[in-house]
């Protein structure tokens, strides 16, 4: 009985530590928590238990920040950019901004080849063709303001925040991948005890 108790302990300080990992990761990447369907973008299970997918090797290789090249990168080989995907086509957005990224709905899955943004929510935006001004915009004091060629875009719905700055998306998505791992350890710890 103590076996299984120490398993027990074991599995629930794992669960923790993979929690507030992917809490640690989900502000780092516009529309994270926004991609329907899928708790954990980076991983191939929705759990984050299993390796990293494209998409979640290309953030790694990135030093786990959003970044220009991340952005204009295709992790899918779907002919979409991951921006594209993720509502930061012009990949402007930075996580210190606190801004939403240019839109919150109809995001797609950046390591998902049959999952694609509709091209409509970019057609009408020209972004600054110059990437070193983009790049500029990863620095605390630089911003760089894509204009649009028409009042057309679509409306951008701004996630309400709290205090710490993870939206209120976030913390349900943290709830579910939380909820999730839980039964995982419950279940481990029975069969085991």
């Amino acid at each position: 009985m103590v076996s299984g108790s120490l398993v027990l302990i074991g599995g629930m300080t794992l669960l923790v530590a993979t929690t507030q990992g992917y809490g640690y990761y989900v502000p780092r990447i516009p529309n994270a928590d926004n991609v329907d369907g899928y708790n954990c973008i980076g991983h191939t299970s929705d759990n984050g238990h299993k390796p990293p997918n494209a998409f979640g090797k290309a953030f790694e290789n990135a030093g786990n920040e959003w970044t220009v090249a991340l952005c204009q990168a295709d992790a899918d080989g779907d002919g979409q950019t991951n921006g594209q995907e993720l509502g930061d086509p012009c990949c402007v957005w930075t996580e210190s901004s606190g801004d939403a990224p240019r839109w919150t709905t109809g995001v797609s899955h950046p390591s998902d080849a049959t999952l694609k943004s509709d091209p409509c929510l970019w057609a009408n935006i020209n972004c600054n063709a110059d990437t070193s001004a983009s790049s500029a915009a990863t620095e605390a004091n630089s911003t760089v303001t894509p204009t649009t060629t028409t009042t057309t875009a679509p409306t951008t719905t701004t996630n309400t925040t709290t205090g710490t700055g993870t939206s209120d998306a976030s913390s349900i998505m943290n709830l579910r991948c939380w909820a999730s791992e839980l039964a995982l350890a419950t279940s481990i710890a029975l069969f085991l005890a």
